[in-house]
């Protein structure tokens, strides 16, 4: 019986937990379009700092965005596969929607087409790209879209 009830209070316990987290998360009205990854951000969780995109959970795994608005102001990290920062930067917010024609086939030969509604926010600030070890050996420096300066260090 003791077990039981110990692996009861554990079960609620992880439920509790995952109900709690996934509860933080906020669905965009529009993605967010990030143009260093080619990826849209639909959820995030101002928590823990994760998004889910439109590609695979693995990807989404490896990216973090802080400091987040619905226009696309925020700060980013793609991260390597043992957890260092590849990639860092700002982005400021999308000045305006984009808006994009998806062209699809269905099964059957049949072709049809989707639109899709969307913010791209435009890099700003400095941007460090760093290798396996942490080191930064590249450098940019953007304002509202516009680069300003690249650096190989």
């Amino acid at each position: 019986m003791k077990q039981f009830t110990k692996a009861l209070i554990i079960c609620i316990t992880t439920c509790l937990y995952v109900t709690k987290t996934y509860s933080q998360t906020i669905c965009l009205k529009y993605p967010i379009f990030l143009d260093v990854n080619k990826q849209y951000i639909e959820l995030f969780n101002p928590n823990d700092s994760s998004v889910v995109t439109n590609l695979s959970s693995d990807s989404s795994k490896l990216m973090k965005a802080f400091n987040i608005n619905k226009a696309g102001d925020l700060n980013f990290q793609i991260l390597n596969d043992s957890g260092g920062i590849r990639i860092e930067g700002h982005y400021a917010a999308s000045p305006l929607l984009h808006t994009e024609t998806i062209y699809i086939r269905k099964l059957g030969g049949k072709s049809g087409s989707k639109h899709r509604t969307f913010y791209r926010p435009l890099r700003d600030g400095i941007w460090l790209y760093r290798d396996r070890k942490g080191t930064v050996y590249f450098k940019e420096r953007y304002s509202n879209g516009r680069l300003l300066e690249a650096t190989a260090l």
